[in-house]
Formats: structure tokens, C-alpha cells, sequence
């Protein structure tokens, strides 16, 4: 494998990585925004930059944007952010549902990387929590319902898909499903459901797919303009400690 990178004006850093067996040109986008693009061996770099440059408006609309986690923000379905005020020397974090309590230094900066990256690790925490809470169940129903069968679950953090299902019939659900609004959520569940059966995506996967979402496709869609990263909802500007 070879690699370089090279910035692209107002975008930065683009990676560029020539892999073997790679047929077309690839853009994707990791979830902490680093633009990455995989081309063959074949292909020039310039060539792959000019690709790049073609798909700026692609980039800038799926990039993920910086996050502030405000007071008051809503996490998940169940939970909210609360600052508190602290004589401590180190940050404090709970989770007391339907609260995240983060319990600050007088004076710390919110805004700050270290600050924020703290948050984020407890909001994934109540994700986790919530999602295993709600999708085992609402996976049950479902496989109940349509006459379904499948071997373990497992609530985990992904960054590049919504679930996934393995060779042995074991399910693997994204925490970040429960942002997800319940249509969406029981799409990706039907999906991984099918694939017990099914396992590659062709004609056959999608037509099964749709005797039990008989509108698979928008909502194959719809789930596109999502990403499987953390979006607070900002819900009141209360709570400010």
C-alpha cells in the first residue's frame, strides 16, 4: 500500500491511499471528519485529487461538524446533559437517568477539546445503556413477528454501518440507532433480521426485505442522510452551571 497526503484549499489534509485489488476510485470520510480516498495502483494521484476537488459540495455536506454538548442537550431518548459546579481539581461524571451529571472545576472552559472529548465518552455511556435496554426487545418482537431466528446480540459503537449480522446469525447493533427516529430503526433491525437468511445484498436480499418494510427503499433512502456519530438535540438553554 502506498500513501501520501496532499490539502485541499478550505478542506485540508485529503489522505490519499493506492491499494491492491482496488478497481475505482473511493471517497470516504471517517467519523472524526478525516477525508480518505483508496484508488489503484494504476491511478494517478492528481487523477484522484481532481476527484476530490469534483466532490468538495459531497465532502462539506457529509463532513461531520463540530459539536458543542450544551446544557440541556438531549442524548439518545432518554437522557439530558447537566453541568454542575465543582470544587474538584478533575472533571466528575454519572449517569443518573434520566440525567448525564458533569461535574466541572469552577472556571473550566467547555468549548475546550479535553472538556468535550470527556463528554462525549459519557454520552456514548448512556447510548450504550439506553440501546441495550431498547433493541434486544424491539429485535425480539420483530423476529417473533415475521418467524425469524437468530443467535447473539451485541450493542456496540460503530462508526461505519448501523448493524451488522455474521455468518452464525449473531446481530450487532449500532448505540447510535437510538437517535434514529423508529422507522429507521426498525428498517436497520429488519435489515440484519434478513440477512440470517440472506446474507448477500442482491435482488433476492431486497425483495425479502420488502415483504416485511414494504417501503425498503425509501427508507434505504432516508437512513443515508444520517451518520453514525453523536448529534446532541438542543432542547433548552437551561442548566448552565
Amino acid at each position: 500500500m502506498s500513501v501520501k497526503t496532499v490539502n485541499l484549499d478550505g478542506l485540508g489534509p485529503v489522505h490519499l491511499h493506492k491499494r491492491r485489488g482496488v478497481k475505482a476510485i473511493r471517497l470516504s470520510i471517517s467519523r472524526t471528519g478525516e477525508i480518505r480516498l483508496s484508488l489503484p495502483f494504476w491511478s494517478s494521484y492528481a487523477s484522484a485529487m481532481a476527484f476530490a476537488t469534483d466532490h468538495i459540495q459531497w465532502i462539506t455536506d457529509h463532513r461531520p461538524k463540530n459539536i458543542t454538548f450544551a446544557a440541556g442537550a438531549r442524548i439518545g431518548r432518554r437522557h439530558r446533559l447537566v453541568y454542575q459546579s465543582s470544587a474538584n481539581s478533575t472533571i466528575k461524571t454519572r449517569l443518573d437517568s434520566p440525567d448525564i451529571i458533569i461535574k466541572l472545576p469552577r472556571g473550566t472552559d467547555l468549548e475546550t477539546p479535553a472538556v468535550q472529548k470527556i463528554v462525549d465518552n459519557v454520552c456514548i455511556r448512556a447510548l450504550k445503556a439506553e440501546a441495550k435496554l431498547d433493541l434486544p426487545g424491539r429485535l425480539a418482537e420483530l423476529a417473533q413477528k415475521y418467524g425469524f431466528t437468530y443467535g447473539a446480540v451485541s450493542i456496540k459503537r460503530l462508526t461505519g454501518r448501523w448493524g451488522s449480522c455474521d455468518s452464525k446469525q449473531n446481530i450487532t447493533l449500532n448505540c447510535y440507532l437510538q437517535q434514529l427516529p423508529d422507522n429507521l430503526v426498525s428498517y436497520v433491525l429488519l435489515h440484519e433480521l434478513v440477512h440470517t437468511r440472506l446474507m448477500a445484498h442482491g435482488k433476492p436480499f431486497w425483495d425479502e426485505l420488502k415483504r416485511y418494510d414494504p417501503q425498503v427503499m425509501l427508507h434505504r433512502t432516508q437512513i443515508k442522510q444520517h451518520q453514525p456519530v453523536l448529534r446532541p438535540t438542543i432542547v433548552s438553554s437551561e442548566l448552565v452551571y
